[in-house]
């Protein structure tokens, strides 16, 4: 019978070979997510990622966004002449972010602040510890309607306009791996549980397409208002847009994909097994 030794260093080989063929896996959990209105915001919870000693290496995450975006939007006017629809526009756009973990501020010169500068208090820019965050959706609407001069009155007649938009449901889904989004992988990793915050800041642009032909207003004299219409802080002619009980809400699935490393013990007890075997058929 042919004798064919092993060595140390081939029984090292088979150690490293068994450490190569890891098992890929994957987990997934379900987590909803609605406003809280009294922050514009929600706070979507998730279960860490345990490497359970360094025995799990967590490879990828996938999250899901199935969402609806709705708000209010209102327009009235303080000018003393009709105006016409489809002559004054105003797009209106809500962007939301996903902020993967609590910010160490509520400052920064980074994302978050700007025209939405405190619809998201707590989305923190350069200053906010590095924390991860994702844009998982925007939603918006077009209006042009038409308003009447002004009666004076808040909230009410001719040169008053209000309309409730809703996105209906729309899905984003973002896909991040050691090549592309590492920091999202890290601040999945861990022992008990992510907090995160998801809230986001309105933009609105207008204008009028042709010139209403407002009359010469003097600024040391602006028009005479009511004192309970306190919208009209102007002195300026002009349209007043207001967007409000916005409500983003929705379930984000967030899947891990990871490998499972065999541990060192048992690495060592498979490369003796072979060794013994081996010298057995000598």
């Amino acid at each position: 019978m042919t004798r064919i030794p092993i060595t140390l260093a081939s029984a090292a080989g088979l150690a490293l070979a068994s450490q190569a063929t890891a098992t890929t896996m994957t987990s997934t959990q379900v987590v909803p997510f609605d406003y809280n209105p009294a922050f514009t915001a929600a706070f979507p919870t998730f279960e860490k990622f345990d490497t359970m000693g360094g025995l799990r290496k967590l490879t990828g995450v996938t999250l899901s966004y199935d969402q609806t975006i709705s708000f209010d939007i209102t327009a009235e006017q303080n000018t003393p002449v009709d105006i016409t629809a489809g002559n004054f526009f105003a797009d209106i756009l809500y962007i939301s972010f996903h902020q993967l973990g609590p910010s160490d501020d509520g400052g920064g010169e980074g994302e978050g602040e700007g025209e939405g500068e405190g619809q998201f208090p707590l989305l923190g820019g350069d200053e906010g510890g590095g924390v991860p965050f994702l844009g998982p959706g925007a939603a918006g609407t077009l209006i042009s309607p038409a308003l009447g001069a002004t009666d004076g009155l808040n909230g009410a007649g001719e040169d008053f306009y209000a309309e409730s938009f809703n996105s209906g449901m729309f899905n984003f889904t973002s896909v991040n791996n050691a090549a592309d989004g590492q920091s999202v992988l890290d601040a999945f990793t861990g022992l008990g549980q992510l907090e995160t915050v998801l809230a986001g800041l309105t933009e609105i642009f207008g204008g009028y397409n042709t010139d209403p032909g407002f009359p010469m207003l003097d600024p040391n004299n602006p028009p005479q208002m009511p004192s309970d219409f306190p919208p009209f802080i102007d002195p300026f002619y002009g349209v007043f847009v207001g967007v409000n009980n916005i409500r983003h809400q929705g379930t984000i699935t967030a899947t891990y994909e990871f490998q499972v490393i065999p541990a060192p013990a048992s690495i060592a007890l498979l490369s003796i097994g072979t060794l013994c075997a081996t010298r057995r058929r000598r």
